[in-house]
């Protein structure tokens, strides 16, 4: 995290989404155009069984709520009279710089303002909600930009995250626009995690839109648990915010499919992909659906309208590089493992195979050889173990 000019700073925001996509399942759908308009799903406890009844969760304030001892560490540093002629959104960056940056680590979950300041970890989101809380503290304005970079995806039993960029920005309160001049965009100070100079802006987010995003994150991991209840209640709780949430909406399917209620999943799934934007995640796991159903016409449709979208996942190369391993066409597997890494080099799937199908074609020296290279990539020690036994197990077979 470093400033990387005078006008903005750099930390990043990453929000997980769910794709439930089963690996084995190759079969895609699309959907049949409904006779009748849809209406709209209705959830609540009356109608929705299978779920207890709402726990307590945390409202806007608790998220970016910080101890006494946090807020009076920041206030102390912010009203100190040495740093006066330093206007106030940059006083909030410079915190986050010096006490924050120095010993943050990333670390895949969200967490609130308290938890992430004093675990001094969490996801792109947590560092958000940190910097939001400082700036409420200071009152400073702070505002949420959808930013496109190279997304980031990770495996996890039959859930998939894909990781997109959202980052805050802190604006200078000393704007004053002039009369008749038009601006593109009011100047401040940009609150991001891994800047790569890639990025490019979208548009905007709303706080209503970038609170939802806490409860859907939350809600990801009660899935993850298996939790149901909560990931439900979670998830209706982001749609309080953001009610046309297409994430939301795919929560929502891939939760009613995990407690075995299909047809409403299905109701889900279907009002998704006919009203709202943004309809890959919620074609992908309709077709799950269908397929576990055997519902073949079905899930040739919505194959083709799957196909019809531009997808920058990996995924479907994975896929389809398996089942070309399976089939014992092992020159074609790696070159769709290939493909994968290229798009997404961290992926421990695709990154695993490869040098698997090259011991299937007899290629042991590029076996052995990509497995090195991945083991002297790798940081995380449990992951390093990982590797390093698969080229143990790799080189007792060889010999």
């Amino acid at each position: 995290m470093k400033r990387t000019s005078r006008n903005y700073m750099s930390f990043s925001f990453a929000r997980l989404f769910l794709i439930h996509c089963v690996v084995y399942l190759m079969a895609c759908s699309v959907i049949q155009q409904a006779p009748v308009p849809l209406a709209t799903p209705i959830f609540s406890v009356r109608y929705d069984t299978p779920f207890t009844r709402r726990p307590d969760i945390k409202g806007v304030d608790g998220i970016h709520r910080l101890s006494f001892a946090q807020q009076q560490h920041f206030l102390s540093y912010f009203y100190d009279n040495r740093r006066r002629n330093i206007a106030p959104h940059e006083r909030v960056a410079n915190y986050l710089e010096n006490f924050v940056d120095k010993k943050f680590k990333y670390h895949n979950e969200t967490y609130t303002a308290e938890q992430t300041l004093a675990l001094s970890q969490g996801n792109c989101l947590s560092l958000a909600i940190l910097t939001t809380a400082l700036a409420n503290l200071a009152n400073v304005e702070v505002g949420y930009q959808l930013a496109d970079s190279i997304p980031v995806f990770s495996f996890s039993d039959d859930v998939v995250f894909k990781g997109v960029h959202i980052r805050s920005k802190l604006y200078d309160p000393a704007f004053s626009p002039v009369d008749g001049r038009r601006y593109i965009s009011r100047p401040g100070l940009r609150i991001d995690y891994f800047p790569s100079g890639s990025e490019r802006f979208i548009r905007n987010v709303s706080k209503k839109e970038y609170v939802a995003r806490y409860y859907l994150n939350l809600a990801a991991l009660a899935i993850l648990q298996n939790k149901y209840s909560l990931a439900y209640w979670l998830t209706l709780e982001s749609l309080e915010f953001a009610p046309l949430n297409s994430d939301a909406y795919n929560s929502l399917g891939v939760i009613y499919r995990r407690v075995g209620e299909t047809a409403k999943a299905e109701e889900i799934y279907r009002y998704g992909i006919d009203k709202l934007t943004g309809k890959l995640s919620l074609l992908k796991n309709y077709r799950i659906l269908l397929a576990s159903q055997n519902r073949i016409e079905a899930v040739k449709l919505v194959t083709e309208k799957i196909e019809a979208i531009d997808d920058p996942s990996p995924f479907g190369l994975i896929l389809a590089g398996k089942e070309s391993y399976d089939e014992g066409e092992y020159i074609d597997a790696i070159k769709l493992y290939r493909r994968a890494l290229a798009m997404a080099p961290y992926i421990h799937e695709a990154r695993l195979a490869l040098p698997q199908s090259y011991y299937q074609t007899g290629e042991f020296n590029k076996a052995r050889s990509q497995m090195t290279t991945i083991i002297n990539s790798v940081d995380e020690s449990s992951t390093r173990r990982l590797y390093q036994a698969k080229l143990m197990s790799l080189s007792l077979e060889i010999d």
